[in-house]
Protein backbone atom coordinates (compact mmCIF):
# COMPACT_ATOMS: atom_id res chain seq x y z
CA UNK A 1 0.00 0.00 0.00
CA UNK A 2 1.58 3.31 -1.01
CA UNK A 3 1.46 5.84 2.33
CA UNK A 4 -0.12 8.80 2.01
CA UNK A 5 1.90 12.10 2.05
CA UNK A 6 1.20 14.10 5.03
CA UNK A 7 1.45 18.34 4.71
CA UNK A 8 4.57 19.51 6.74
CA UNK A 9 5.94 16.18 7.40
CA UNK A 10 7.99 14.32 5.68
CA UNK A 11 6.97 11.00 4.67
CA UNK A 12 10.70 9.20 4.22
CA UNK A 13 10.51 9.65 8.11
CA UNK A 14 6.99 8.08 8.99
CA UNK A 15 7.58 5.08 6.54
CA UNK A 16 11.41 4.10 6.68
CA UNK A 17 10.99 1.45 5.35
CA UNK A 18 8.87 3.37 1.89
CA UNK A 19 12.65 4.52 1.92
CA UNK A 20 14.28 1.81 1.06
CA UNK A 21 11.62 0.25 -1.28
CA UNK A 22 12.28 3.62 -3.67
CA UNK A 23 15.91 3.20 -3.82
CA UNK A 24 15.71 -0.65 -4.54
CA UNK A 25 13.19 0.09 -7.65
CA UNK A 26 15.67 2.79 -8.84
CA UNK A 27 18.34 0.39 -8.60
CA UNK A 28 16.55 -2.17 -10.09
CA UNK A 29 15.37 -0.11 -12.69
CA UNK A 30 18.35 1.31 -13.85
CA UNK A 31 19.96 -1.61 -13.99
CA UNK A 32 17.32 -3.02 -16.33
CA UNK A 33 17.55 -0.03 -18.75
CA UNK A 34 21.05 -0.54 -18.79
CA UNK A 35 21.09 -3.89 -19.76
CA UNK A 36 17.88 -3.54 -22.41
CA UNK A 37 18.67 0.23 -24.02
CA UNK A 38 22.38 0.58 -23.04
CA UNK A 39 23.88 3.67 -21.92
CA UNK A 40 24.25 5.90 -25.08
CA UNK A 41 27.43 7.62 -24.88
CA UNK A 42 28.50 11.07 -25.07
CA UNK A 43 28.10 12.43 -29.44
CA UNK A 44 32.48 13.52 -29.85
CA UNK A 45 32.84 16.31 -31.55
CA UNK A 46 33.84 16.79 -35.10
CA UNK A 47 37.28 15.67 -35.84
CA UNK A 48 38.67 19.89 -36.29
CA UNK A 49 37.42 20.29 -32.83
CA UNK A 50 40.59 20.46 -30.92
CA UNK A 51 42.14 22.36 -28.27
CA UNK A 52 41.73 25.72 -29.30
CA UNK A 53 38.31 25.13 -29.67
CA UNK A 54 37.46 24.06 -27.06
CA UNK A 55 39.20 27.12 -25.03
CA UNK A 56 37.45 29.23 -27.05
CA UNK A 57 34.41 28.04 -26.43
CA UNK A 58 34.79 27.94 -22.85
CA UNK A 59 35.49 31.87 -22.76
CA UNK A 60 32.56 32.54 -24.99
CA UNK A 61 30.93 30.97 -22.16
CA UNK A 62 32.25 32.06 -19.41
CA UNK A 63 31.57 35.67 -20.40
CA UNK A 64 28.51 34.78 -21.57
CA UNK A 65 27.44 33.81 -17.71
CA UNK A 66 28.71 36.73 -16.49
CA UNK A 67 26.86 39.11 -18.96
CA UNK A 68 23.42 37.00 -18.10
CA UNK A 69 24.58 37.84 -14.09
CA UNK A 70 25.63 41.66 -14.90
CA UNK A 71 24.01 43.08 -17.78
CA UNK A 72 26.31 46.01 -18.40
CA UNK A 73 27.49 47.94 -21.40
CA UNK A 74 31.04 46.17 -20.66
CA UNK A 75 29.97 42.74 -19.94
CA UNK A 76 27.92 42.70 -23.44
CA UNK A 77 31.06 44.07 -25.16
CA UNK A 78 33.36 41.56 -24.06
CA UNK A 79 31.00 38.81 -24.55
CA UNK A 80 30.28 39.52 -28.10
CA UNK A 81 34.22 39.95 -28.55
CA UNK A 82 34.95 36.37 -27.10
CA UNK A 83 31.54 34.94 -28.99
CA UNK A 84 33.39 36.57 -32.36
CA UNK A 85 36.51 34.92 -31.52
CA UNK A 86 35.37 31.07 -30.91
CA UNK A 87 33.25 31.40 -34.29
CA UNK A 88 36.45 32.42 -35.95
CA UNK A 89 38.81 30.09 -34.29
CA UNK A 90 35.99 27.18 -35.28
CA UNK A 91 35.41 28.28 -38.59
CA UNK A 92 39.40 28.25 -39.47
CA UNK A 93 39.58 25.01 -37.65
CA UNK A 94 37.00 23.16 -39.75
CA UNK A 95 38.28 24.73 -43.01
CA UNK A 96 41.40 23.77 -42.84
CA UNK A 97 40.32 20.21 -42.06
CA UNK A 98 37.99 20.03 -45.06
CA UNK A 99 40.84 21.10 -46.93
CA UNK A 100 43.43 18.47 -46.21
CA UNK A 101 40.56 15.82 -46.15
CA UNK A 102 40.14 17.11 -49.84
CA UNK A 103 43.82 16.70 -50.46
CA UNK A 104 43.86 13.50 -48.49
CA UNK A 105 41.16 12.28 -51.08
CA UNK A 106 42.92 13.50 -53.91
CA UNK A 107 45.89 11.45 -53.22
CA UNK A 108 44.08 8.06 -52.57
CA UNK A 109 42.45 8.87 -55.49
CA UNK A 110 45.98 9.09 -57.96
CA UNK A 111 47.51 6.16 -55.96
CA UNK A 112 44.46 4.18 -56.50
CA UNK A 113 43.31 3.28 -53.27
CA UNK A 114 39.35 3.50 -53.77
CA UNK A 115 38.50 2.02 -50.11
CA UNK A 116 40.13 5.01 -48.46
CA UNK A 117 39.23 7.16 -51.49
CA UNK A 118 35.31 6.38 -50.66
CA UNK A 119 35.60 6.00 -47.00
CA UNK A 120 36.85 9.95 -46.96
CA UNK A 121 34.43 11.14 -48.93
CA UNK A 122 31.73 9.65 -46.67
CA UNK A 123 33.35 10.99 -43.77
CA UNK A 124 33.49 14.63 -45.61
CA UNK A 125 29.54 13.97 -46.89
CA UNK A 126 28.30 13.30 -42.82
CA UNK A 127 29.41 17.06 -42.16
CA UNK A 128 26.15 19.02 -41.82
CA UNK A 129 27.50 21.47 -45.29
CA UNK A 130 24.85 23.72 -46.73
CA UNK A 131 23.75 22.50 -49.92
CA UNK A 132 24.27 24.61 -52.94
CA UNK A 133 21.61 26.53 -54.21
CA UNK A 134 21.33 25.86 -57.55
CA UNK A 135 19.39 24.45 -60.78
CA UNK A 136 19.74 23.88 -64.33
CA UNK A 137 18.02 26.05 -67.08
CA UNK A 138 15.74 24.88 -70.09
CA UNK A 139 19.54 23.95 -71.91
CA UNK A 140 20.72 22.11 -68.99
CA UNK A 141 23.04 24.52 -68.00
CA UNK A 142 23.57 24.67 -64.80
CA UNK A 143 22.63 28.37 -63.05
CA UNK A 144 23.60 29.86 -59.67
CA UNK A 145 22.28 33.47 -59.68
CA UNK A 146 19.56 33.90 -57.44
CA UNK A 147 17.36 36.11 -59.74
CA UNK A 148 18.22 33.64 -62.43
CA UNK A 149 16.95 30.76 -60.28
CA UNK A 150 14.33 32.28 -59.50
CA UNK A 151 12.64 33.05 -63.18
CA UNK A 152 13.69 29.69 -63.60
CA UNK A 153 10.73 28.29 -61.00
CA UNK A 154 8.60 31.47 -61.64
CA UNK A 155 9.22 30.26 -65.68
CA UNK A 156 8.48 26.17 -64.71
CA UNK A 157 5.54 26.78 -62.26
CA UNK A 158 3.86 29.08 -64.84
CA UNK A 159 4.57 25.87 -67.89
CA UNK A 160 3.34 23.47 -65.54
CA UNK A 161 -0.31 25.18 -63.90
CA UNK A 162 -1.14 27.60 -67.23
CA UNK A 163 -2.35 24.35 -69.16
CA UNK A 164 -2.23 25.13 -72.87
CA UNK A 165 -5.77 23.83 -74.15
CA UNK A 166 -4.47 23.70 -78.33
CA UNK A 167 -1.62 21.76 -77.73
CA UNK A 168 -2.18 18.59 -78.97
CA UNK A 169 0.65 17.08 -77.69
CA UNK A 170 0.00 18.13 -73.64
CA UNK A 171 -0.26 15.59 -71.15
CA UNK A 172 -2.84 17.30 -69.28
CA UNK A 173 -4.95 18.64 -72.19
CA UNK A 174 -7.93 20.09 -71.48
CA UNK A 175 -11.11 19.43 -73.70
CA UNK A 176 -13.98 21.65 -73.79
CA UNK A 177 -17.28 19.66 -74.32
CA UNK A 178 -18.99 20.86 -76.99
CA UNK A 179 -21.73 19.35 -78.98
CA UNK A 180 -19.60 18.97 -82.20
CA UNK A 181 -17.17 16.80 -81.16
CA UNK A 182 -18.35 15.71 -78.27
CA UNK A 183 -21.89 14.33 -76.71
CA UNK A 184 -22.68 15.79 -73.13
CA UNK A 185 -22.27 13.65 -69.98
CA UNK A 186 -25.80 13.49 -68.39
CA UNK A 187 -26.07 12.96 -65.36
CA UNK A 188 -29.63 12.00 -63.25
CA UNK A 189 -30.96 13.64 -60.69
CA UNK A 190 -31.44 11.37 -57.56
CA UNK A 191 -34.69 9.36 -57.11
CA UNK A 192 -36.79 9.79 -54.05
CA UNK A 193 -36.04 6.64 -52.42
CA UNK A 194 -31.99 7.37 -52.61
CA UNK A 195 -32.48 10.94 -51.11
CA UNK A 196 -35.01 9.40 -47.82
CA UNK A 197 -32.04 6.77 -47.59
CA UNK A 198 -29.28 9.14 -47.47
CA UNK A 199 -31.59 11.40 -45.25
CA UNK A 200 -31.98 8.80 -43.21
CA UNK A 201 -28.64 7.97 -43.10
CA UNK A 202 -27.17 11.25 -41.63
CA UNK A 203 -26.36 11.51 -37.72
CA UNK A 204 -27.86 13.77 -35.17
CA UNK A 205 -26.18 16.29 -33.60
CA UNK A 206 -23.39 17.32 -35.81
CA UNK A 207 -22.61 20.70 -36.66
CA UNK A 208 -23.45 22.19 -40.12
CA UNK A 209 -21.89 22.08 -43.46
CA UNK A 210 -21.29 25.14 -45.26
CA UNK A 211 -24.89 26.35 -45.75
CA UNK A 212 -25.23 25.83 -41.66
CA UNK A 213 -28.08 23.23 -42.16
CA UNK A 214 -28.29 20.97 -39.67
CA UNK A 215 -29.26 16.98 -39.90
CA UNK A 216 -32.24 17.76 -37.71
CA UNK A 217 -33.80 20.07 -40.03
CA UNK A 218 -33.41 18.06 -42.88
Amino acid sequence: MVPRVIPGVHHFVLFPNWKRICLYNFVATTEAANEVIQKQDKKQRSEWWDKDCHLASKSKNDARRKWLQHKTRASSKWYHKKRNEANRICALKKTEWIIETIRQIEENHKKNKSKKFFSEIKKLKQQNTRPPFMCKDKNNTVITQTIQILDRWKDYFRAILNLDTDNPFSNHRVQPITSDNQTKLEIQPPSYNEVCSITNKLKSNKAGGTYNIIPELV
